[in-house]
């Protein structure tokens, strides 16, 4: 990656945009997993592949993948009725 020429305010202002849009993806993740949890996993597929596709599109697809939380992402998807 080229190195940009960037005053010490706008890579400080990059990082707090880049914090904020993985907050971000992960508050509308975490408002599906309430969602799922009040209301059933009925036509979840969708909504499911949508928000771990916005937690992987803000680069959270190590935390994603990764996590542990109720035996891991496949699980949860298998709960959820998703293939």
């Amino acid at each position: 990656m080229e190195e940009r020429k960037m005053f010490p305010d706008q890579v400080i202002r990059e990082w707090i945009e880049s914090t904020e849009d993985g907050i971000t993806a992960l508050q509308n993740w975490r408002a599906h997993l309430e969602e799922w949890a009040h209301l059933g996993c009925e036509d979840t597929p969708g909504d499911f592949h949508a928000a771990l596709k916005r937690l992987r599109d803000e680069g959270l697809e190590g935390w994603a993948d990764g996590n542990p939380a109720g035996d891991g992402l496949d699980r949860l998807a298998e709960v959820l009725g998703v293939e």
